[in-house]
């Protein structure tokens, strides 16, 4: 849709209340943005789709505002407020002031935010190879953080359908109004049929979540032309604003969308970081069990934009996106089980960061013992328990049901497609060999990286922890001697890879790691 006649006067730098010397135009297919230097304006295109409505004038100051509110939980230092296009003595003056305004001067409503170099948006910095492998390491537990802040939706089992199924419906009845549904019939029947069947299979799990507070005001359009390097920091802008249906969703499908961006795009160890810094401040394992059927919505979203945008501009650039983002949620729903990594050695050995070191080369999700015990507990990951080693966090029965939710959510997620690394002591072969038996049940493998170090070695990395503090583990040096006096080594009937952790992990030494599992 071009940028409309009646409007053009915005093209020009002296319609603006402040300097500037040009204005870039860029187009969505719902908005237009009017980039001025220092300030951006962005309006709204009269379209009407099942998913938004902008057709009135009216519509569209509503959602003006309700897009500078609901940003401001995300980027409060962008978005300045609401202006206004009105008629003036030279023609077409955009305007700040916009309280007072009669509606019938106004001629079209905008978002006025600050603008910040477009270049630093993170899809282009990832297009220049820019984008360093940690980018995201930090804004995922940000993230965490922001969600556990956000409002909540305590809804029951019977909404859904609507909530949980019908945006992904949506987006395959939107698709199927355009021409190139038709032509590619076969991949878009395909997708919404593995939809419908992974969906079903999950809906106990979606009906918890539902009445336990995982839905809340999110931002829901979380992908990487959204976030951008401001002041060296990554900030998430533009939420979705237009339908709060889109908007009120489960945290887990809001950060499924940019772990999908960067898998699709071929950055797999920029997504399973992001995954990971996520999981180790939230301790969200449960909702790590849906993020393969969120992944694939979300692609198919990118799938219904590129459709809307070939039906207003036809070209091979958009049918190939269309089809690239229909095959990746097919074959995503589709992948085989998942190999099954265990860590074991003493606290102090290394564990965790072995594991972080090769969940994203591998890649594979982390499920560490230390904070999925906390969240059960109803504790926060960072927060002190000031229980001992055998009574309350530390109990045999708390032991028991934090293990017990481990297997079964490693399982889900194995049988989904996922490589898990389990990120635990393991000292009891009793609970190695029940991890073993369950990769063999999936038809899978399992593997024991069983990681060992000088007694010297681990209690002075026990104390610096301590020191440096923020790690879920509350392992001292009394937790290392009861360990130690319990440690149960794997024998070599199991299947043990032995892992030096008193020396630096080089690179060479995580490939072979990696080769030796997959």
């Amino acid at each position: 849709m071009a940028f409309p006649n009646h409007l053009s006067a915005l093209l020009d730098p002296a319609s603006y209340p402040h300097p500037c010397s040009r204005i870039e135009l860029i187009e969505t297919h719902i908005s237009w943005v009017l980039l001025t230097g220092d300030y951006v304006y962005k309006l709204k295109k009269p379209v009407r789709f099942n998913f938004v409505d902008f057709s009135t004038q009216d519509r569209r100051r509503h959602f003006c505002g309700e897009e500078v509110r609901c940003n401001r939980a995300f980027a409060p230092e962008l978005y300045l407020g609401l202006a206004a296009v009105v008629p003036g003595s030279d023609g077409l003056t955009m305007t700040n002031e916009t309280e007072g305004l009669v509606e019938t001067d106004v001629l079209e409503w905008a978002v006025r935010m600050r603008q910040f170099d477009p270049e630093q948006a993170l899809d282009r910095v990832l297009d220049r190879g820019e984008l360093a492998e940690d980018a995201l390491d930090s804004f995922g537990r940000d993230l965490a953080d922001l969600h556990a802040m956000l409002p909540v939706h305590r809804g029951t089992a019977d909404e859904v359908p609507r909530r949980m199924f019908g945006p992904v419906e949506d987006n395959f009845e939107e698709i199927g109004t355009t021409r190139l549904a038709q032509i590619h019939a076969p991949a878009v029947t395909s997708a919404l049929a593995s939809s419908r069947r992974i969906g079903e299979a999950l809906r106990p799990l979606f009906d918890r979540r539902m009445t336990t507070g995982a839905v809340r005001e999110c931002h829901g359009d979380l992908h990487l032309s959204n976030l951008a390097l401001i002041d060296g920091t990554v900030t998430a802008f533009d939420c979705l604003e237009f339908n709060e249906n889109l908007r009120w969703i489960d945290t887990m499908s809001d950060l499924a969308f940019l772990f999908m961006d960067c898998h699709f795009r071929g950055c797999t160890a920029l997504a399973y970081r992001f995954l990971d810094g996520y999981l180790d401040r939230s301790g969200d394992y449960e909702g790590a069990r849906l993020l393969p059927y969120f992944a694939a919505y979300r692609s198919v979203v990118r799938a219904k934009v590129a459709a809307l945008r070939w039906v207003q501009a036809p070209d091979k650039t958009g049918e190939d996106r269309f089809i690239a983002h229909l095959d990746w949620a097919g074959r995503w729903l589709t992948r085989p089980a998942g190999r099954l990594i265990l860590t074991c050695g003493l606290s102090g050995s290394g564990k965790s960061y072995l594991a972080s070191r090769l969940l994203p080369r591998l890649p594979a999700i982390r499920l560490r013992s230390d904070v999925a015990r906390k969240k059960l507990a109803g504790l926060g990951v960072l927060e002190e328990s000031g229980s001992g080693i055998d009574t309350g966090l530390y109990d045999p029965a708390r032991s028991d049901e934090t293990f017990d939710f481990l297997t079964e959510t490693a399982g889900a997620l194995m049988l989904a497609g996922e490589h898990v690394i389990v990120d635990a002591t393991f000292i009891d072969r009793r609970r190695r060999d029940r991890f073993v038996a369950l990769a063999e049940g999936l038809g899978s493998r399992a593997h024991i990286l069983f990681c060992d170090a000088p007694a010297t070695l681990l209690e002075a990395r026990l104390g610096s922890r301590a020191e440096t503090g923020g790690d879920p583990s509350e392992a001292d040096a009394r937790v290392l001697a009861w360990q130690q006096a319990r440690l149960d080594p794997p024998g070599a009937e199991e299947p043990v890879i032995r892992v030096d952790t008193s020396r630096e992990l080089d690179a060479s030494t995580l490939q072979a790691i990696v080769a030796g599992i997959v």
